[in-house]
């Protein structure tokens, strides 16, 4: 890798650029500017590193979205959760959807010992939130905690 820094005209790590560092991954970043200015500066490195959800309180029979927004360029490769009966609805970064279609996941489905469960999920720049999206059909609050895992370029 060649290390450039990528900056927009406000000074965020934005546009095609950030595609290049996390070549191999080939997904369009979301969010990103049509234009960038590419500088040479310090190497860059990608990292697999967590992103946490922190611990939601989901009310009986309601739905809830949980929000974070990654500091640095993060590809999403897995969402990882111990919850249990809770359903999700979706995954999006920024926008756009992670699923293929519509219909609800039940979370167990991304239990940490779940196998091929991977996402080959867009790469969302800082300021460009990744949401989920889960439902409650019990008759009692459930918490709903867990976290991605994926790229992140430092």
């Amino acid at each position: 890798m060649s290390g450039y820094e990528i900056v927009g005209s406000d000074g965020e790590i934005v546009g095609d650029a950030v595609d290049e560092l996390l070549s191999g991954y080939g997904e369009e970043i979301v969010g990103a500017p049509q234009r960038a200015r590419v500088m040479k500066t310090s190497p860059s490195r990608l990292q697999r590193l967590a992103l946490g959800i922190g611990t939601t309180s989901v009310a009986a029979t309601s739905s809830a979205v949980i929000t974070v927004t990654p500091q640095v360029p993060f590809k999403l490769e897995r969402f990882v959760s111990q919850s249990v009966t809770l359903s999700i609805g979706d995954i999006k970064v920024g926008t756009n959807s992670q699923f293929v279609g519509a219909g609800a996941i039940p979370i167990e489905v991304f239990a940490r010992d779940a196998i091929g469960v991977g996402l080959k999920g867009d790469t969302a720049v800082p300021g460009v939130d990744i949401a989920l999206y889960v439902s409650n059909a019990t008759a009692g609050a459930l918490n709903c905690a867990g976290a991605y895992l994926g790229l992140a370029a430092t």
